[in-house]
């Protein structure tokens, strides 16, 4: 684990992972010092990180947690549409096919989380 994960003072005690725990990767498509500043990002990887039920893993462009071979979930954060490009290079990164039609019942679901904005027309 890099040192900056090992750095951190968390405001919350993440749980030990059960043995059957579902592995998640959650990726933030841009570098940890831009990622770990989202507040959306940290609030829903320590959601995460509170159930013994699932194993996540954080993932940024520079920096990454010890990550899962088979992820059942692969999920993004996103909050800029730069960051785009980004997440396909993640994907293919760690040899998930860009396109669902092309992944395998075995490959990752991959999910997305970004930030609520109210719209008017």
């Amino acid at each position: 684990m890099s040192s900056v994960f090992a750095a951190e003072q968390l405001l919350f005690t993440p749980a030990v992972a059960a043995p059957d725990a579902v592995p998640v990767i959650f990726a933030f498509p841009n570098e940890y010092s831009v990622g770990i500043t989202s507040l959306g990002y940290q609030i829903v990887w320590a959601t995460l990180a509170m159930r013994s039920d699932v194993q996540v893993s954080r993932l940024f462009t520079d920096l990454q947690e010890s990550l899962p071979n088979e992820p059942e979930l692969f999920g993004f954060s996103l909050s800029w549409e730069l960051d785009y490009v980004n997440i396909l290079n993640l994907l293919e990164a760690n040899d998930i096919p860009i396109a669902s039609r092309d992944r395998t019942k075995r490959a990752s679901t991959c999910v997305w989380w970004w930030p609520c904005f109210d719209c008017k027309s």
